[in-house]
């Protein structure tokens, strides 16, 4: 009977040191065990507090120095049961906990077990400063930095682009943020009006920093806060972040909006923070997708199966409150035997997705991360996928071509969706998209980390992609060196590009294909080529790109230009301003570097990147960037009055070329391929510089503003006599200047209808109408009866030519070639012609005048042989400047020179060149080849001569010093 009593006694004595006083829970049970949620993957469960708490009452099963005791279980031991234990001591972190990734994200967790910073403050101190268990948080240079009086990353610990936050931090720890953030204490933020006394830390209810906070337009939705709710539970999501403001039971709180039996929300007669059971519909509202983390919530409603159609069964094992595990609505769920194998649900997972096939199968119990379910994580197991393996397969690359071993190449594409939680742009994977883009995830679609279907043996298909980078491709079709003969991918890349082994052989840019558009040239080519050096690369019979040309292998014969300047380097000078020419001949050439379509800043450029169409297509004539003349309304091809300036003018036959309007901007012109390049809609700057016919005695000027031509000859800038009665004398360029019908109006457009008296014209009526009768008699190429624009005209051409030809008592033609020498000095030259002194000029100062004899006879006047203009009468030079520049021993005065002047000279008197004419006057005397005549600076002692190197026969050698 004392025997039993005793018993008993240890019976109790036992149970009451197996107890803690502080939270009331129980170390262990009836059994003798420990009871349900003891260890749980993750949080801990119930046993770090209780230890925590009193450690000693762990001591009593396993021993003082916790080794194992009389239970022979050490809290040492890697691990237990599948579940990570202590083996650098139960006051230890695991290895790597000093990252943020794995002790802030603790931290920051639901507390509960060894999650939550209050659980941090068991050991590091009530304020984080530290105690005998724990260093101090603060002030760390080793934690969060020297300096830095937090517990958390540095203020604001606030981000919104991915970067350490606060934002995600569940609303459980904020008994602990209220040590340094009680009514805003050490925040940017105070609330206002503050809370109650008494109020318990809320992030939401103006006891830290935040006061009652509202929800965004919208938020009445399920698909926006139920959404939220079922997420997983943490920071601003899952159910657990409503309870701050609505209430632990949903019925109010301080937001005093309850989430139960109201007609706006979920419904009048719905007692539940969400809708009607049983919330599960196909397609539909349905509570089997929210997220496993959010179990605690489902707790006062759902123990047990209550207020559901569902039960545990009975009989199964009970822990902590979790979805498939007895203690709400479903019961434990498990595998077959055997499902570890990775023959078995790795298969299975690999599957297209279903209620139990596909990796979406096993986020409902492992976690929507694999690493946050109610079941064991699928991340760094020692018994599943690896101890250092963050993903939920087998280690990278999870790829081979060796029969039965572990690869993903078989995996369903309907998993795609969950690759990209991992995968997205290429993340964590040695393949890489070369292009990353946005949109639905895809296995093949530069989503992940493929680019292309299978098969892809189309070259419209996989020649574009692998242009992009052919690294790319090398990644699964090669090995090290210059090698596409297969990888981790079975197809051989050279098994179709025989001699290129990767690309087709005629690639030089001339053919069909070409690299010249192909991305990361650099490094690309560099795989087979030597791209810096004349050579061999690292495939043999790759050519150098230094090479001038190559001759492919391919049986065609062909041969292709290379970079004999350098990759990147143009084998011309840049800008090419005559490329136009080198074109015309020899395009190929041109296509070896250049493509014809459009390639926007890329080099080298694209033949259209400045021709409007093609000028493969339309080669000749300037037509690919406008018409010959421009003959349309817009930017470079604008009509205006190009047409009436063409041959077809209506009162002149003088065929202008581009250049007498845009001189220096032409074909062949830096300007013009600059212009062309701008491709601007308006134009550019400065369009036109006059030449010839325009600036015949005048300063003509454009006006870019107004398109204004203002002092042309063209229009009546040098009238005889200065006259200025034209009516519009300054044109605008894209208005109509003359009418469709010949009248007097349109005469006098440039001039007057008669000229102004003031200019020397006699005063006569102006002619009422057409035809003009005697009325114009004076002027012999005006046809009397011409009544159009046709024919008013005797001969068109003598109109707007840039010469004056008078009729009445002249000669005709003036010049160029007059031979007025032959003509003499009399009386029918004088009567026009003055015969001034040796200060007259040439040309005349006002266009259409007579021209002084002496403007170029400048020694005498004429009538005295070629001495009016040098020598004496024998015209040998004997002066010191042109056109008399005797020159020194070896010029003009040198007695063996005493030949005839065309000897070498060719132009001399009775030419019709020899002398200034047509209002231009020349500095130089013309020298027949044969003398291979170089004059150098025409400085004293330049000019040399050869006369016996060429043609011409019984003279001297080479002499220099004709100055």
């Amino acid at each position: 009977m004392k025997f039993r009593s005793g018993i008993i006694l240890l019976m109790f004595i036992s149970i009451w040191g197996c107890s803690n006083g502080s939270n009331n829970s129980v170390i262990l049970a009836a059994s003798g065990k420990h009871p349900a949620g003891w260890v749980v993957a993750l949080t801990g469960g119930n046993h770090p507090d209780a230890y925590l708490n009193v450690p000693s009452s762990c001591f009593e099963c396993h021993g003082k120095d916790l080794a194992g005791g009389i239970s022979n279980i050490s809290c040492f031991s890697a691990s237990r049961n599948g579940i990570a234990c202590h083996p650098g001591g139960p006051s230890n972190h695991p290895a790597g906990w000093a990252a943020a990734e794995s002790h802030g994200a603790a931290a920051k967790a639901v507390f509960s077990g060894r999650n939550g910073m209050p659980h941090c403050q068991r050991c590091h101190g009530n304020d984080f400063s530290g105690t005998a268990q724990g260093p101090s948080c603060l002030n760390n240079a080793a934690c969060h930095g020297a300096g830095k009086l937090s517990a958390h990353s540095p203020s604001p610990w606030l981000s919104k682009i991915g970067g350490r936050t606060h934002h995600n931090a569940d609303a459980s720890n904020a008994g602990a943020c209220a040590v340094c953030h009680i009514n805003g204490a050490n925040s940017t933020r105070q609330p206002s009006p503050a809370a109650p006394a008494g109020t318990a830390p809320g992030c939401y209810n103006n006891t830290l920093c935040h006061g009652v906070e509202g929800h965004a337009s919208g938020w009445n939705a399920a698909s926006q806060h139920g959404a939220a709710a079922k997420d997983v539970a943490g920071g601003s999501k899952g159910f657990s972040s409503c309870t701050q403001c609505h209430g632990t039971q949903f019925d109010g709180g301080i937001a005093g909006q309850s989430c139960l039996s109201t007609a706006g929300c979920h419904g009048a007669a719905v007692a539940a923070p969400h809708p009607p059971r049983p919330w599960k519909t196909a397609g539909g509202v349905t509570h089997t997708s929210t997220d496993t983390s959010n179990a605690s919530q489902c707790v006062p409603c759902h123990t047990n199966g209550a207020n559901s159609t569902r039960a545990p069964r009975p009989g199964d094992p009970v822990g902590t409150s979790s979805c498939f595990n007895n203690t709400l609505c479903h019961g434990t769920i498990g595998h077959a035997a055997g499902w570890s194998a990775a023959n078995q649900h790795g298969a299975e997972a690999k599957k297209a997705p279903t209620a139990s096939t596909g990796f979406s199968s096993c986020q409902p119990c492992h976690g929507t991360a694999f690493n946050n379910g109610s079941a064991t994580s699928c991340m760094k197991g020692l018994g599943c996928h690896g101890l250092l393996v963050n993903s939920p397969h087998p280690a990278k690359p999870w790829a081979s071509t060796v029969a039965g071993a572990p690869t993903h190449t078989n995996t369903d594409t309907g998993n795609v969706g969950t690759c990209a939680i991992c995968h997205t742009g290429g993340a964590n994977s040695d393949v890489k998209p070369p292009t990353p883009a946005a949109g639905t995830a895809g296995c093949f679609n530069n989503t992940l980390c493929h680019f292309h279907v299978i098969p892809y043996a189309d070259p419209a298909a996989h020649g574009a992609e692998a242009k992009k980078d052919l690294t790319v491709c090398k990644v699964c079709h090669g090995t090290s060196g210059p090698n596409f003969d297969g990888g981790t991918a079975p197809v051989a890349c050279s098994g179709c590009h025989t001699f290129a082994k990767a690309h087709p052989t005629d690639w030089q840019g001339s053919g069909t294909y070409s690299h010249r558009t192909a991305g990361n040239r650099a490094n690309a080519c560099s795989i087979c080529h030597n791209i810096t050096t004349a050579g061999a690369g690292p495939l043999a019979k790759a050519p150098s790109c230094i090479s001038a040309e190559f001759a492919n292998a391919d049986g065609t014969g062909a041969t292709r230009t290379c970079h004999a300047s350098g990759p990147g380097n143009a084998p011309h000078s840049v800008p090419y301003t005559n490329h136009n020419a080198t074109g015309a001949t020899n395009f190929t050439n041109c296509q070896g570097c250049h493509q014809v379509a459009a390639n926007g800043t890329a080099i080298p450029p694209g033949c259209m990147n400045c021709h409007i169409t093609s000028p493969v297509v339309t080669p000749n004539g300037c037509t690919s960037c406008h018409g010959n003349p421009p003959n349309s309304g817009g930017y470079p091809n604008v009509a205006a009055a190009h047409a009436a300036h063409m041959p077809a003018s209506k009162v002149a036959t003088t065929a202008l070329a581009c250049a007498d309007c845009h001189t220096g901007l032409g074909l062949g012109t830096v300007d013009h391929q600059v212009r062309a390049k701008a491709r601007t809609a308006t134009g550019r700057a400065n369009p036109v510089v006059f030449s010839s016919l325009a600036l015949i005695g005048a300063t003509a000027a454009f006006n870019d503003t107004n398109d204004q031509c203002t002092n042309t000859y063209c229009h009546g800038a040098q009238m005889p006599g200065g006259d200025t009665t034209g009516n519009n004398r300054s044109p605008i360029w894209s208005s109509p200047f003359l009418p469709a019908t010949i009248s007097v109006t349109a005469c006098g457009t440039c001039h007057g209808f008669p000229p102004s008296t003031a200019s020397g014209h006699p005063s006569i009526s102006a002619p009422a109408a057409f035809p003009l009768g005697s009325g114009c008699n004076c002027h012999a190429n005006i046809n009397s009866a011409g009544t159009t624009y046709t024919n008013i005209f005797i001969n068109k051409a003598l109109h707007i030519n840039g010469i004056f030809e008078p009729t009445a008592g002249g000669h005709t033609p003036l010049f160029p070639n007059y031979n007025h020498q032959a003509a003499g000095t009399g009386a029918s030259c004088t009567g026009c012609h003055a015969i001034g002194t040796a200060t007259s000029v040439y040309p005349a100062t006002v266009l259409g005048n007579a021209p002084d004899c002496r403007g170029c006879h400048r020694k005498a006047a004429p009538g005295v042989g070629c001495g009016s203009c040098h020598g004496t009468t024998n015209g040998r030079p004997n002066g010191t400047s042109f056109p008399d520049r005797q020159g020194s021993s070896n010029g003009h005065s040198r007695g063996a020179h005493s030949i005839a002047c065309t000897s070498c000279h060719p132009i001399t008197t009775g030419n019709v060149s020899h002398g200034w004419s047509n209002r231009t006057k020349s500095s130089n005397a013309v020298v027949v080849p044969a003398l291979n005549w170089n004059p150098g600076s025409r400085a004293a002692n330049t000019g040399t001569c050869n006369p016996s190197a060429g043609s011409f026969t019984g003279c001297h050698t080479s002499r220099t010093g004709w100055y």
